[in-house]
């Protein structure tokens, strides 16, 4: 990734107001969907699942940034960085977050491309195609769905009507005793910006790639809300995450009053 040290211009905390970056996000969202339902899965070296969506909705993102802010870095999942590796400000890029549900037909993909600047989740743009919801977030703008303003849930306690959109397999590596419903969609962003707009009570993402989640994180903050690491209660730092490798921990997005009680009703199984 990026040398975060050095210097460039150009990274306003009003760049959703500056920049026609809706249009950019409904672009890419109708390539994806141009294969959505007719394309061929291949396995990359992880075994994850990769196809032709993925790759050319990354190449229209990359190109599309690098020419509205050529002093930027970006950083794809497909193809690794570009040009400018030692900016200031860095697009982080999912081109298809949730690919195994998309090459099942399911719905709850998104499209995310999220603007580091110093490390620090500043700009989020996420869309997901199929339900056309496009969430945006900066700090000027705040979070936003389709132009209405979001917020995290209010909740100051957990009920048994409490909802939680967890990982999959969740289950084998943690103890879970959350008292309400548990939900898993095929996105780590999905599951972050539900939190941001308050449709669940917390969401509990696994060890994923900072561009899985760099994007939902800016919304998420800007929504009021906190992603911090399970463990240590800290906030998820992202200076942490390098190139393609995962998170040390699993991350929990919800408001600030609930992260302490969230982060009690799961425990490592291997933590005795």
């Amino acid at each position: 990734m990026s040398d975060l040290n050095s210097t460039t211009p150009n990274c306003p905390d009003d760049l959703i107001a500056a920049q026609p970056l809706e249009p950019m996000m409904r672009e890419a969202g109708k390539i994806a969907l141009h294969y959505f339902g007719s394309v061929s899965p291949e396995r990359k070296a992880d075994q994850s699942v990769v196809t032709a969506a993925d790759r050319e909705v990354e190449r229209f993102l990359v190109r599309e940034l690098t020419n509205r802010f050529p002093d930027h870095a970006c950083y794809g999942e497909e193809y690794g960085a570009s040009e400018n590796k030692n900016a200031r400000c860095v697009w982080m890029i999912d081109p298809i977050d949730g690919t195994a549900g998309f090459v099942s037909e399911l719905p709850t993909w998104t499209i995310c491309a999220g603007l580091l600047v110093d490390g620090v989740p500043q700009t989020g743009l996420v869309y997901a195609p199929v339900a056309g919801d496009l969430y945006m977030a900066d700090p000027s703008s705040g979070a936003t769905v389709n132009g209405r303003p979001i917020h995290v849930s209010d909740a100051t306690e957990l009920k048994p009507d409490s909802t939680l959109l967890a990982y999959s397999y969740a289950h084998h590596e943690l103890d879970l005793t959350w008292p309400g419903r548990i939900w898993a969609l095929s996105s780590a962003a999905v599951t972050v910006v539900y939190a941001a707009r308050g449709s669940i009570t917390a969401g509990l993402v696994d060890r994923v790639h900072s561009y899985d989640v760099a994007a939902a994180a800016a919304i998420l903050k800007q929504a009021g809300g906190e992603l911090r690491n399970l463990q240590s209660g800290t906030p998820v730092d992202f200076h942490a995450f390098k190139g393609h490798e995962r998170a040390e921990d699993w991350m929990i997005a919800t408001n600030p009053g609930l992260q302490d009680e969230v982060r009690k009703h799961f425990k490592a199984k291997n933590a005795g």
